[in-house]
């Protein structure tokens, strides 16, 4: 990716984000800018965005007990190391267990390309989809855009597994409006990143209030932090 292409991805998503570009004008430049899913993955990385000043705080919810009495999880989203090119395409943890009530800090503090998606029986959306503005091609492929179904978000701040959940890409997310999900209904509920979804999936598994849970955040963060170590060696290797 050179320069100009830079220039033009942050430019676009500075101006969907302030407001002052609409979200199907903006699927249509990044379309336009002719990248494969290889190079848009620097969408996320904060180099892109230096150019324009200070960038928005990230908001860092408190995990734990809440107010209310529920609690506070905190998924972390991917990871990257940039100094040693390697990135890794999975959810910390990739299976969580809380009580009906409780809540998810999906941490997309990274932004590395990826959204947090529950499908609707199990049908992962596509990424790209033919435009629908575009004269039907006499040859060849139709023109392509990214789906605004995945590009943008969608569903509301609690779930039940009744409804579509989509973050959105995060390189769109305001980082000061951090992703939090509560979970009103107990059950098993699988998720997935839509631009790695061959690799990246995730389980929730929401039990009766006040059910017995097997791991506190403290041990899913451990167990996550191992996890990364060993995705590290083999990146490496």
């Amino acid at each position: 990716m050179n320069v100009r292409q830079y220039a033009m991805i942050s430019d676009v998503v500075q101006q969907t984000r302030a407001g002052r570009m609409s979200r199907r004008d903006a699927i249509r430049l990044l379309g336009g800018v002719g990248l494969g899913l290889a190079g848009l993955t620097t969408l996320g990385r904060r180099p892109v965005f230096a150019q324009e000043g200070t960038p928005p705080a990230v908001a860092t919810p408190q995990v734990g007990k809440q107010p209310d009495g529920s609690t506070l999880w905190r998924v972390k989203v991917g990871d990257m190391m940039m100094a040693e090119l390697i990135e890794l395409h999975t959810f910390f943890p990739s299976e969580i267990t809380f009580n009906a009530g409780d809540s998810i800090w999906f941490d997309m503090t990274m932004q590395g390309f990826h959204t947090v998606t529950f499908p609707m029986g199990g049908e992962v959306p596509p990424l790209l989809v033919p435009d629908p503005e575009a004269a039907t091609p006499t040859a060849g492929p139709p023109k392509l855009i990214f789906n605004p179904h995945v590009v943008f978000p969608a569903g509301g701040p609690e779930f039940d597994g009744t409804a579509f959940l989509n973050s959105g890409i995060d390189v769109f997310r305001d980082p000061s409006q951090p992703l939090i999900v509560k979970f009103t209904t107990p059950g098993s509920f699988n998720y997935l990143c839509v631009p790695h979804a061959s690799v990246m999936h995730g389980k929730v598994n929401v039990v009766e209030s006040g059910a017995a849970l097997p791991m506190d955040q403290a041990a899913y963060d451990q167990a996550a932090a191992d996890e990364m170590a060993k995705l590290y060696e083999q990146g490496r290797a």
